[in-house]
């Protein structure tokens, strides 16, 4: 496969199969690589979704391996600060600034470097990956609590939500 998407630099299935090819033979780093570049080549494609989806997995899976199982307090500081950022701007622009972030995550959020930073139109300030993704989880569950976001933050969603709760009942 690896000589086939070299053989093949601009065909997007190829380019899809050799990054499930690197991700089965536990190179997630190589495949994450491999599939933006399949996602480059049509984004707007049922092979990109698919390619994203991948991407998606990959990301999580190296932030629970990065916190050992445990949460990831960073990621819980981050929902904490999206709940109150949306309790003070309200559900319109919460909706605003969710939707935003989903836009953008599309072209891929790299949220395991902290040193990689985003910007939004909707909001001020640089974000990483990471908190980007905190803050479209938090929306959306401020949104619609039974809605399904696509990143496993479940657990440090649930701890920040404990916090905010005991912090605005003070």
């Amino acid at each position: 496969m690896e000589k086939a998407s070299e053989l093949l630099p601009d065909d997007q299935q190829t380019q899809y199969g050799y990054a499930l090819c690197l991700l089965e033979t536990g190179s997630p780093q190589e495949s994450d690589a491999v599939f933006r570049k399949a996602i480059e080549i049509a984004p707007y494609s049922e092979l990109a979704e698919m390619c994203r989806t991948q991407r998606t997995t990959i990301a999580q899976q190296t932030m629970r391996e990065k916190a050992g199982g445990d949460l990831r307090m960073d990621a819980v500081m981050y929902c904490l600060g999206a709940l109150k950022k949306f309790k003070e701007i309200g559900p319109e622009r919460t909706m605003g600034i969710t939707t935003e972030i989903a836009l953008l995550g599309r072209s891929g959020l790299n949220i395991n470097d902290p040193d990689t930073t985003y910007t939004l139109k909707s909001l001020d300030g640089k974000f990483t990956g990471l908190q980007l993704v905190s803050y479209m989880y938090a929306g959306v569950k401020s949104i619609d609590p039974s809605q399904d976001v696509g990143i496993d933050l479940d657990k440090e969603y649930a701890a920040a939500f404990k916090l905010f709760k005991e912090g605005n009942s003070l």
